[in-house]
Formats: C-alpha cells, sequence, structure tokens
C-alpha cells in the first residue's frame, strides 16, 4: 500500500496519509526534513516538513505546519532547492 488518503482545501491544506515502502522511507532513521510534491492534474502543491514533527522508529513521521519551498518541483515531481 502507499497513498491511503489525500485531502486539498485550496490555500489551507494539502493532507496525505500513506504507508509502504512505495513511498520511498522505511522510517529506520528520521528523515526529517521530508520534501513533497503532490500532482493533481495541472496543479502541484509542494511543502518541505521539519521543525513540528512527531518520529516513531519504524512506525511513525508526523508534521505540520509545512512551509512552502522556495521554489515547487518541476512537472516531473522533482524538488529544486
Amino acid at each position: 500500500m502507499s497513498v491511503k488518503s489525500v485531502l486539498v482545501k485550496p490555500g489551507k491544506l494539502a493532507r496525505v496519509i500513506g504507508k509502504g515502502s512505495s513511498l520511498g522511507h522505511t522510517l529506520a532513521a528520521n528523515p526529517d526534513p521530508v520534501s513533497v510534491v503532490l500532482e493533481l492534474g495541472a496543479q502541484a502543491y509542494c511543502g518541505r516538513f521539519g521543525g513540528s514533527t512527531q518520529f516513531k522508529v519504524g512506525t511513525k513521521y508526523l508534521a505540520k505546519r509545512a512551509g512552502a519551498p522556495a521554489k515547487c518541483g518541476s512537472p516531473s515531481g522533482a524538488f529544486l532547492d
């Protein structure tokens, strides 16, 4: 399994819940910060999560209040810093 649910409220919230190896993180170590590009059609939502986080080895990484990165990813999903 990868992404379980996605909730988007334009200008306010982008929440993604998922688990499984296809997400690219094992949670063997804290992945902080995590950069995300969520593409829904032609719209891209970008965030860089760090700061206010919770981490439990092998189980959970939770981050809130992600700031917008300096640059959003390209359509390929790559992040540009």
